[in-house]
């Protein structure tokens, strides 16, 4: 099933691609469904919705030019970020990557295909990170990976918006008095004088309104049937400017979600997302993902993941 959240004439409703291409909100006044309700059901509940949406009882057809697209889970408890989690980035680092790095994004950052992402040139710096994303179906604590993939509803795309620019104003480094050891494994030591830490907080640059376009379609995880072979696509404009796979993560899908759980319980409706797309498709104008300058070009920037569709979002330059 493919499956949306949106606004209709001001009503909240569950969308639901039909069999011919169509989109129907599903159920009308006390008995329409909510995604978190469709999210626990048991699988039978399921194969009966799935049966509803295919002979179009109980459902009312929707021109896509009155809807209001909405992320698709509009109140997970936590979206997970996985760092640099391809492996260009991996054959960069001084030293190898050997388990997923997370980050947090608050789900006050997310909006839906067709919303405004807004930037200011102030902030310097801030590029698109097309990426898949997963939509967690159950309760996940020290999971296996076989665990994780049963535990997954769906998967959607997500931009992760990010500002190397605000990052750079909430980094800092310290110098620490001679004498004191610098105890950084992460990091190559540069000579007996080096006594550098540093530090850089996330909150911003990951976690600005706007940052999270999310959507517009949750496909169920049995239409998706290995989500470590999807083709990634990034535009600008018109333009593709990244294309690359998940087959290129470092750390495939259903590891990246039982290695989290071992430390972070994972509820129904919560949030992953892989890494992002890193391989340039336009090299000549956009050599690397931090070249394309969403505070100095572009109209509009575009997800497309093969199975999942197409998230678009139109960029509006402020002044804050």
């Amino acid at each position: 099933m493919k499956l949306a959240t949106g606004n209709i004439d001001g009503t909240r409703c569950v969308l639901a691609e039909t069999t011919d291409g169509g989109i129907a909100s599903l159920g009308n006044g006390d008995i329409a469904p909510t995604m978190r309700s469709i999210i626990s059901y048991t699988a039978s509940e399921r194969r009966a919705l799935a049966s509803v949406i295919a002979d179009g009882h109980h459902t009312t057809r929707v021109d896509p030019a009155d809807i209001e697209w909405l992320p698709p889970v509009t109140d997970p408890s936590k979206i997970v970020g996985v760092a640099l989690n391809n492996d260009v980035f991996n054959y960069l680092a001084a030293r190898k990557m050997t388990a997923p790095m997370y980050f947090l994004t608050p789900p006050s950052a997310m909006i839906g295909h067709g919303t405004h992402i807004e930037v200011d040139p102030a902030w310097g710096l801030v590029h698109p990170e097309p990426e898949l994303a997963a939509i967690i179906g159950t309760t996940l604590r020290r999971a296996t990976p076989e665990d994780a993939a049963a535990g997954v509803f769906g998967y959607t795309i997500i931009n992760d918006i990010t500002s190397p620019g605000l990052k750079s104003d909430d980094s800092v480094e310290l110098v620490m008095p001679e004498g004191m050891t610098v105890d950084e494994p992460w990091r190559t030591m540069r000579g007996d004088d080096d006594r550098s830490l540093y530090l850089t907080y996330h909150a911003r640059s990951k976690g600005t309104d706007t940052f999270a376009p999310i959507g517009p379609w949750i496909v169920t995880a049995d239409e998706i049937t290995e989500p470590n072979g999807l083709i990634v696509r990034g535009y600008l404009d018109d333009d593709l400017v990244l294309e690359d796979s998940t087959a290129n993560l470092t750390f495939g899908i259903h590891d990246v979600i039982a290695h989290l759980s071992q430390t972070m319980t994972l509820t129904s409706g919560d949030i992953v997302h892989f890494g992002t797309a890193a391989r340039p498709a336009l090299p000549d104008r956009f050599p690397t993902i931090r070249s394309i300058d969403l505070t100095r070009h572009g109209h509009t920037v575009s997800v497309e993941i093969s199975g999942l569709g197409r998230l678009d979002n139109p960029i509006r330059r402020i002044s804050t």
